[in-house]
């Protein structure tokens, strides 16, 4: 499970299912914020979706480079 989503079970009480949805969502939003140019609203694109650091961003750009927790 990425630690994203394990973040929003644990903390936001979240289903597995939902955790997933918004990960899924607010992954496909950084993409499409990226192609635009957005790249200096990356600052806080974490906080503003899940209430976290950006040291969760790569979480997000780079598939695998989350740690993957259980």
């Amino acid at each position: 499970m990425e630690r994203i989503v394990k973040i929003l079970v644990e903390r936001d009480n979240m289903s597995e299912e939902d955790a997933r949805e918004k990960f899924s969502e607010a992954k496909y939003e950084l993409n499409l914020l990226l192609i635009t140019g957005g790249i200096l609203d990356t600052d806080t694109f974490c906080e503003e979706h899940f209430g976290l650091e950006p040291d969760y961003l790569n979480d997000l750009l780079m598939p695998g480079s989350g740690q993957r927790v259980q």
